[in-house]
Order: C-alpha cells, then structure tokens, then sequence
C-alpha cells in the first residue's frame, strides 16, 4: 500500500494510513443523515414501550393521524383512535342497533308496522322483505364506496339480519295509536311521502338545506343522504324529511340542538367531552316537520360531522339518513336531488 505523508488528507493507524474527511464533507454528511435519524427516533419511540403513546395520542383526527403515519407509525382505528398501527383492531365495529336518538326515533316494532301500513302488507314478515329490498337496491360494492372502511357488505348484512330478527306482530293500530313513537312523530304520523307535491319538492333537505344535506347515492329504493352542520352553526333553512329511514352513524356524542317545527328545543346533547370514541349505531327513523339542527361543537374535532364538499371521503365519521322509498305509486317520479 502506498504510505502518504501527513498532510495529504491522510491519518496513521499502525503501519497504514486511511483518509480523513474534511470538514465540508462532513456537514454535507450530517445534514444527510440527521433527518434520517431523527425520523427514526420518533418511529422508535412510539413503538418504544417506555414512550407508550407518545406519537399517536396526541392526534385527534384521522387527517392529523395520517398525515404523520410515515414517521410515527400511527393508525386510525376503527373506534375513532389514533393509536401505534401493531395496536390497531383489524376487526370490523359492531353496530348498535336502536330508536333514533333524535326526538323523531321510532321503536323497532312501530317502525316495521309503519313500514307495512305504507306498503300495504299484511304482515309482519312482507314488511321485512321490503326494507331488505330497498336496501339491496344498491350494491355492495355502492355501499362500500362510500363507507369510509365502515359501510361494507358485513354491515350491510348486518343490518339486514337485525331487520329480520324483530320479534314483532302486525297490528294496524299500532301507529295510530302512537305506540312507540314520539311526540312529533304521533303529531306527523300521517305526514307522507309524495315526490311529485310541492311540499316535498320545496320543504325537502337536500332542497330547502342543500349545504347541510347531500346525496351520496341514491337508487329507486333508497336515498343515502350526508348530513352535516358546520361548528358553531345552524343549518341553513328549515326542512321536513318525508320517508322513514334508519342512521347509519359513525362518530361520537356531540354538542347538537334540536329546533322543532314550533321554535322550541326538542333535544339538547351536551358537548363532545374529548374522550369518548366512535361507535357504530343503526337508529330507526320516522318522517320529520319542519326543524333545524344546531351545532353546538366549537370545530371538527368530534367525530361524526363530514363536511359537505369532503362527503364521502369521511375518514372521521359521518351520519348517513337511508331513505326507504316505499311507495311506488308516490315515490316514483324520479326525484334524484344531489347536491
């Protein structure tokens, strides 16, 4: 080997003499590196178990949580939790099936007789059939479009077995009588559907409050409508709902008001308390008069409110209104309203 003398650029170790790097070359280095490394550092530390959350749990909403997934290793969880992706659930949520918590939710039993009172069947059983039929007139493949990784068949299917598993009897006077409805919804019950009137083409959601209520699919059984109230906000106009319907709700509590039809408050939840996660629920849902939604959360971060102009893309939550078109003979003039 040839044997420089100091001064070349070269150190002596033993008998032989490697290069020393200058300095220039060194920062040039260090600045290539010391990203590198520090990107790891943070991975490591969230998956360092002294540190445990250190990364994930500072991130309230999926955006946040994705967009720092490459150097954190975080993931959104299905329950509406940013957590280290090895502990994230690879199971589906289990839907909570009941009355809707607004003050138009109907017990499951009123629901189905409403349902056969509309269609005309004489029982019980038909009435399933037809929810089970209005549901399947979109696709799996259209409800998984638009179901965040939520909405997929085993909901679907989910939703379906839970319909035909209600330990229910037919009985014509069961609304009629306002047995399992609420206040409004036995001052309403009469209230129908008929896309053709110009209550409905005028007083309709998607119609009267476009930036509130959007229609993310719609078949000529069902009318999947995104509804949303931007923070600290009211929604733009007072609207009816004609159709009974059933939530499919992905989010949290939130802070929400109720105005009904007279001006008074008819529900009022108190604010998100910033630790509860998402859950899962499958509400059933009489027709609606004229009210309106407040929005009492200050922002976004509550799960369970998609912006309008973002819907479907809604990876932290969303409330979906699945409208069950259930007479042909009112229903069938093809009002598609998207907004």
């Amino acid at each position: 080997m040839r044997v420089h003398s100091k001064g070349e650029g070269f150190a002596e170790k033993g008998q032989e003499e490697f290069p020393v790097a200058s300095p220039g070359f060194m920062a040039l280095a260090l600045l290539q590196i010391v990203p590198s490394i520090i990107a790891q550092t943070k991975l490591d530390d969230c998956h360092d178990s002294r540190f445990p959350g250190l990364c994930c749990a500072r991130y309230k909403t999926a955006s946040d949580c994705l967009a720092n997934a490459p150097t954190t290793g975080c993931q959104w969880a299905s329950y509406g939790a940013c957590v280290l992706g090895s502990e994230a659930p690879s199971a589906a949520p289990v839907p909570l099936f009941s009355a809707d918590r607004y003050p138009t939710g109907v017990e499951q039993c009123s629901w189905l007789n409403w349902i056969a009172d509309r269609t005309h069947s004489s029982s019980i059983a038909q009435a399933k059939e037809v929810v089970v039929q209005r549901i399947r007139t979109l696709s799996d493949a259209q409800w998984t479009a638009i179901g965040n990784g939520v909405i997929d068949a085993g909901l679907v299917r989910a939703i379906e077995a839970e319909v035909r598993s209600m330990n229910c009897t037919r009985d014509e006077t069961l609304v009629a009588r306002c047995v399992g409805l609420s206040d409004i919804g036995c001052q309403f019950r009469r209230f129908a559907s008929n896309d053709s009137t110009v209550m409905y083409n005028k007083t309709d959601g998607a119609v009267a409050s476009p930036p509130n209520h959007k229609v993310v699919a719609e078949t000529a059984g069902v009318r999947v409508i995104n509804v949303y109230c931007p923070p600290s906000s009211l929604e733009l106009a007072f609207h009816t709902h004609t159709r009974l319907s059933f939530w499919i709700s992905w989010g949290t509590s939130r802070g929400e008001i109720y105005w009904g039809y007279d001006g008074s408050k008819k529900f009022d939840q108190p604010l998100w308390d910033r630790k509860e996660g998402n859950t899962l629920r499958v509400m059933w849902n009489g027709p609606e008069w004229f009210h309106m939604i407040q929005e009492k959360e200050p922002d976004n971060a509550a799960a369970g409110n998609c912006a309008t102009d973002k819907v479907p893309a809604c990876p932290n939550g969303f409330k979906y209104r699945v409208e069950l078109k259930l007479d042909d003979a009112l229903e069938g003039h093809d009002m598609m309203v998207r907004r």
